[in-house]
């Protein structure tokens, strides 16, 4: 299952997501202080590719 986690989830949390066997992507990682429209967005075209 793919998650797509907002950078206001602790690193922690992502952490222990991955070791679990999730893919996740953070946006704190990839895309910090992306505004709640560029998530949006992101999030469905995730959903569409799969």
């Amino acid at each position: 299952m793919k998650l797509l986690a907002d950078e206001g989830m602790d690193k922690p949390i992502v952490d222990a997501l991955r070791k679990a066997g999730f893919d996740v992507v953070y946006i704190f990682e990839t895309n910090p202080r992306a505004d709640d429209e560029f998530i949006l967005s992101l999030a469905n075209t995730e959903k569409e590719l799969q």
